[in-house]
C-alpha cells in the first residue's frame, strides 16, 4: 500500500497527459503488461476528468490492457470511465474498495450515476456504437449460455431455498453493488424460466458470473476496437486496404439484427459491410469478433475445435442468406447473400502458441467452407 501511495502520489504530479506523451512501450515507460494490475491501473489515477480518463484509453492499445489485468480491473478500465477514475484514486488502486466506492456514490445517487460506472449492465450500453440495452441484453445471454462456469443444478426447488437477497451480499462485496443487484435479477429470471419448464441450465455461481460478465466486457472493448479499425480501413484508398478492399464504397452497420430460415429469434452480426456505389454490383460482408483466451493451450486439438464450433456458428448466424431486420436497411429485402464471412479473434496475450497456428488454421478452413478465420 506504501508503495501504492507513493506511485499515486507521483503519477498526480506528472498527470495523465504527461503520461500519455511519454510513450506506451519499452523499459521504463507505460504500460509494461507483464507489470501487474498495480502499475497498469496506476495512470488512470491520475486522470482527473472524464475526458483525461479516455483520451488515456484511446492511447494505448485497449484489447491488450484489458486482457492483461484480472476481470474486475478490466472492466473498471473498459467501461468505467470518470467515476471509476475517481474511485480508484479515493481507493488508492484498491479495486475492492473501489467497487464499495461506486456502490455507495451509486447508493447517494438513487442509481442514477451509475450509467458509466463499472461492472453493471446499464455500464455497457454505448447507443453511439449501436450497443442498445436490447443488445446487450442478447448478446448477453448467448455469453452466458456458453460460459463454461459453474452452475447450480436446474432445480427450482433448490434454487428458491438458495434464493439470493439484493440487500444481503456475499462477504467480500458492498452492499448496494450493482452487479450484485444485476445476478440477483439473472438468478430470478433463470428461477422463473425453469418453473415455467423452459430447457435452460442452472444459473452461473457469482464468481463464474462475475468472470463471465468480466469477458464479456473484455469482448465488447475489442469488438470496438475491430469497428474503429474498419472504419479507418474504409477511408483508405482501395489498393491500399486491409479488410474491404473488395468494396467500392463500403458502408458499416454495427450490431444489426439478422434472422433467417432455420435459425429461431433474431442474432446481432457485430458486423455487416454493404455496398453503397450504384455502379458496383451488391455486395455483403458479415463480420464475428471473439475474445477467447486461448494462450494456455500446448497442444492444437483444444484449439481447432473451439475455433471450428465458432466459424460453424458465425456460418449458421451470420452467412449465406439473410433477412436483415434493422428497419433502416429493411429496403434491401428478406434475401441478402452474404459474399464472405469473417471471424476475427483478438490477438495480443490471449493468442495461442504460434508455431500452432498454421496447422489449426488451416484445418479449421478446409473443415467450414466459407469462414475466413483470422486471429488479430
Amino acid at each position: 500500500m506504501a508503495w501504492r501511495r507513493a506511485a499515486v502520489a507521483s503519477l498526480l504530479a506528472a498527470g495523465c497527459a504527461t503520461l500519455h506523451e511519454a510513450g506506451t512501450g519499452g523499459s521504463g515507460h507505460w504500460p509494461d503488461y507483464d507489470a501487474g494490475d498495480e502499475a497498469l491501473l496506476a495512470p488512470f489515477l491520475a486522470c482527473a476528468s472524464q475526458a483525461e480518463f479516455v483520451e488515456l484509453q484511446q492511447g494505448v492499445d485497449m484489447p491488450r490492457l484489458v486482457a492483461a489485468l484480472d476481470d474486475w480491473s478490466a472492466v473498471l478500465v473498459a467501461a468505467g470511465g470518470e467515476p471509476a477514475a475517481l474511485a480508484l484514486h479515493e481507493a488508492e488502486g484498491d479495486v475492492p474498495r473501489a467497487r464499495a466506492f461506486l456502490a455507495k456514490a451509486e447508493a447517494g445517487a438513487g442509481g442514477a450515476s451509475l450509467g458509466k460506472a463499472v461492472g453493471g449492465v446499464a455500464a455497457l450500453v454505448d447507443e453511439a456504437a449501436g450497443l442498445t440495452a436490447e443488445v446487450v441484453e442478447a448478446k448477453l445471454l448467448e455469453a452466458e449460455a456458453e460460459s463454461a462456469g459453474s452452475r447450480l443444478p436446474a432445480d427450482p426447488v433448490l434454487l428458491e431455498q438458495l434464493r439470493p437477497r439484493a440487500d444481503a451480499p456475499p462477504t467480500g462485496v458492498p452492499e448496494g453493488f450493482k452487479p450484485w443487484k444485476d445476478y440477483v435479477a439473472y438468478r430470478e429470471r433463470r428461477l422463473a424460466e425453469l418453473k415455467a419448464g423452459k430447457k435452460v441450465e442452472g444459473p452461473l455461481v457469482w464468481d463464474a458470473y462475475q468472470r463471465m460478465m468480466g469477458h464479456f466486457a473484455r469482448g465488447l472493448a475489442f469488438e470496438g476496437t475491430m469497428v474503429n479499425l474498419l472504419r479507418d480501413d474504409a477511408k483508405l484508398p482501395r489498393p491500399k486496404r486491409r479488410w474491404l478492399g473488395a468494396f467500392s464504397q463500403p458502408s458499416i452497420e454495427t450490431n444489426v439484427g439478422v434472422s433467417k430460415p432455420g435459425v429461431s429469434g433474431l442474432r446481432y452480426a457485430d458486423v455487416l459491410v454493404i455496398e453503397r456505389d450504384p455502379e458496383q454490383p451488391p455486395r455483403f460482408e458479415s463480420f464475428s469478433f471473439k475474445s477467447r483466451d486461448f494462450s494456455g493451450f500446448v497442444k492444437p486439438g483444444p484449439v481447432a475445435t473451439q475455433m471450428k464450433a465458432d466459424a460453424a456458428a458465425a456460418l449458421r448466424f451470420y452467412g449465406e442468406t439473410l433477412d436483415i431486420r434493422r428497419r433502416p436497411l429493411k429496403y434491401l429485402g428478406p434475401k441478402v447473400q452474404i459474399h464472405r464471412v469473417r471471424l476475427v479473434y483478438e490477438g495480443g496475450a490471449l493468442k495461442p502458441d504460434l508455431k500452432l497456428l498454421p496447422e489449426v488454421l488451416n484445418d479449421v478452413q478446409e473443415d467450414i467452407a466459407g469462414v475466413e478465420v483470422i486471429v488479430q
